[in-house]
């Protein structure tokens, strides 16, 4: 009891000392008075089209006509609704406003209200779905308060954050919280995986608009809550500074966003894989499935069963994560690409192209020859590849299909029935093997066993 109360003093007395400490600041509204004005309300309006040639609708419309009474259901179809309540942020004194691209996907008209009440008609410059960022401009005729972008990469886990937007409807509302974490990946449809999480009351109607640090600068865009109810639950997200001046300023120059692209298909390397592979157990990357002729990476020297361990000197751990690092290096940059082959590393070295991806069509005329093996019938299929062409009901391989186009066993390519024959009794010694098979235009990696388990 002695010991536990000689700490307690002990920690006092650090503390009095003058240990660093939180200290809440006695209040926000020096910091916040400035910053209100720099954010918007925003609505949009979407003509609602389309109604259908309605059996009721056309006997209420007679019904109407009889009667002679001045309604027309075409009135009601074609006027526009405001459909959308979003927040946002004054970027410059031109008008430049950032808000989310949820908040005005898909609208006729964008409005926006100023903390003045004054309400203006938006334009919008551009969107990108994939960090969920959009950039309005409007016309006030005078130059308009506005907000800095900071650099989220100096505010820490634990620093107070402001968020001010239109939560609901209420204009301007002010809310505070600590940022809870960073760089976290919610695994959405964007390209993110560096959101701010905070716990700042965040609701319906803050989408797109700012959060600030307490020097008054935007380090987030909040875009998206996790919550059970669908309102705020002390989990809330930001999309961060710095992926916000990238993707600005470059629908302020072109009007979209470049992005770089490999034209490559990819999945995870499971455990499995590695086993079947004879990697080390605790190997990481991803595997290349595919790669589309005339693409950046076809450039580069990759090739299907690639494992990607390194890109531009970065660690691949995932999909997602590759597909981060090669949408933010920018296009025509010259970068590095570390990736196992056959168990050994190879260094290449690759441009970064904004190609869109290409389609190649795989002949699939069958030859007479066939090969069985574990209840799978395969064929050959011309050049390069063999075609499952038929799959009995106890195979231990079901997860083939027919039609399935395999190109390769255990990173060695299959151009024939022969070859497949070779690779698979050299990989009998092994509990698996990897087969890269092209189904339906898509390859991709399937660990199978290489005989039924005793």
């Amino acid at each position: 009891m002695r010991t536990l109360s000689f700490l307690f003093l002990l920690l006092v007395n650090l503390s009095v000392a003058g240990e660093p400490k939180i200290i809440e600041p006695a209040t926000f509204a020096d910091i916040v008075e400035p910053l209100i004005p720099t954010v918007v309300n925003i609505y949009t309006e979407q003509s609602v089209k389309n109604h259908g040639t309605n059996q009721h609708f056309d006997e209420f419309k007679e019904l109407f006509r009889y009667f002679d009474m001045p309604f027309n259901f075409d009135d009601v179809y074609s006027n526009p609704q405001a459909v959308s309540l979003g927040s946002g942020f004054i970027i410059d004194k031109q008008g430049y406003i950032v808000t989310n691209h949820h908040v005005v996907d898909k609208a006729d008209k964008i409005k926006v209200k100023l903390s003045d009440g004054t309400e203006l008609e938006a334009k919008l410059v551009g969107s990108d779905v994939k960090t969920d960022l959009a950039l309005l401009k409007v016309n006030a005729g005078k130059d308009l308060p506005f907000a800095v972008l900071g650099d989220d990469d100096k505010n820490r886990v634990g620093d107070w954050v402001i968020a001010i937007g239109n939560p609901f409807g209420f204009n301007h509302t002010v809310t505070k919280g600590i940022i809870s974490s960073k760089a976290r990946d919610i695994e959405d449809a964007s390209i993110v995986n560096n959101y701010i999480q905070t716990d700042a009351s965040i609701n319906r109607g803050n989408s797109g608009g700012p959060m600030f640090n307490l020097k008054g600068e935007v380090i987030g865009v909040t875009s998206s809550i996790y919550s059970p109810s669908g309102s705020s639950a002390g989990i809330g997200f930001a999309i961060p500074s710095q992926t916000v001046k990238k993707v600005t300023e470059q629908i302020k120059s072109f009007g979209k966003v470049a992005r770089g692209i490999l034209n490559i298909h990819i999945s995870p390397v499971t455990p499995d894989m590695v086993e079947a592979l004879g990697l080390k157990k605790d190997q990481k990357g991803v595997v290349v499935n595919s790669v589309q002729h005339g693409g950046a990476g076809e450039k580069a020297g990759l090739k299907p069963g690639d494992i990607i361990i390194q890109f531009n000197s970065k660690p691949v751990t995932t999909p997602r994560e590759l597909q981060v690092l090669v949408a933010d290096t920018p296009i025509g940059s010259i970068t590095k690409i570390s990736v196992l082959r056959k168990g050994k590393q190879v260094d290449l070295t690759c441009k970064i192209e904004a190609d869109e991806p290409t389609q190649n069509k795989e002949a699939n005329k069958i030859s007479p020859v066939e090969l069985e093996i574990n209840g799978v019938v395969f064929a050959d299929v011309g050049k390069k590849g063999v075609i499952v062409s038929k799959i009995s009901k106890d195979s231990i391989w079901r997860s083939l299909k027919q039609g399935d186009v395999v190109l390769g066993v255990n990173q060695e390519e299959v151009h024939n029935i022969k070859i497949l024959e070779d690779l698979y009794n050299k990989a009998k010694a092994r509990k698996n093997l990897v087969l890269m098979v092209k189904r339906k235009g898509v390859s991709i990696f399937l660990v199978l066993p290489t005989s039924k388990s005793k």
